[in-house]
């Protein structure tokens, strides 16, 4: 059975790729993580520091991976580092990589939709980092690094949800711009996505997220009512200029791996 790397195994997205991977058991997955563990038996998840190259390498040989994917939060100089590092074992190998990047790489040009053959233009810290990971790693990998690019992730154990209900339950009013357009994603169907790509192992730059957009207080607005709460909670405030960041896909997705707003509100349904 193919071996798959995945670091970051315990975060949003590592975590919801695991639990398909394991139930499709199409892979043998191992997964890194700092401190919380992620849901891998305890021969397949490997504590491993940002700083630990020698750990790293002495994993890499004992995986030999055929696949890895990057999930990686943490320190943006000590994960550019790490990435570089994993980009060199990987040169020397015949296994795929692919990076987990994100729409703030066209933060700096947020006046329409991007899609995949338009070049990066951050303007964040958070964008600048990832398009320097993804610049370095295709100057060391070529076609062989692939590039997943997505907006904001939502699911049930998602940090960003699980800290607003913290905040409805304490009976705060939360504000949201009305004029700040995006599309959004799910951790289950981005991991059906990325699944679906390490079958296929298509080369290049792919943008994964809802195909339609969204003012972010409309949104929450709909995804606080289905939290149970009153669409009041919201205060809608606005930006001195109209704002979007979204990444399209000009690729023919398959029907069952495209998602809209409503299916990711639909998410949340009680």
């Amino acid at each position: 059975m193919p071996r798959l790397l995945l670091f970051g195994a315990s975060g949003a997205v590592g975590k919801a790729l695991v639990r398909l991977l394991e139930a499709e058991n199409a892979y043998t997955v191992h997964g890194t993580c700092r401190s919380n563990r992620p849901p891998l038996p305890a021969e397949r998840c490997h504590r491993l520091d940002l700083e630990d190259f020698r750990k790293l390498e002495l994993l890499w040989e004992r995986i030999r991976p055929d696949a890895v994917v990057l999930a990686l939060r943490g320190d943006y100089e000590k994960q550019l580092r790490f990435h570089r590092a994993v980009a060199e074992l990987a040169k020397g190998s015949s296994c795929d990589v692919w990076f987990c990047s994100t729409s703030a790489v066209f933060d700096g040009s947020a006046k329409k939709p991007h899609t995949e053959e338009e070049a990066p233009a951050p303007e964040s810290e958070y964008g600048r980092f990832k398009a320097a990971c993804e610049e370095m790693m295709a100057s060391v990998l070529g076609s062989r690094l692939r590039i997943l690019r997505f907006p904001a992730v939502f699911g049930r154990d998602v940090p960003r949800v699980t800290q607003l209900m913290e905040r409805l339950k304490r009976g705060e009013i939360v504000e949201y711009h009305d004029n700040f357009f995006a599309n959004r994603h799910t951790d289950e169907m981005l991991a059906r996505q990325i699944a679906f790509l390490l079958r296929h192992r298509p080369e290049g730059i792919f943008h994964l997220g809802s195909v339609d957009i969204m003012s972010q207080a409309e949104f929450y607005r709909e995804l606080v009512f289905r939290l149970g709460y009153p669409k009041e909670r919201v205060k809608a405030i606005s930006h001195p200029a109209d704002r979007i960041l979204a990444v399209l896909s000009k690729r023919d997705w398959p029907e069952e791996l495209r998602i809209t707003h409503d299916d990711i509100l639909d998410h949340f349904r009680s």
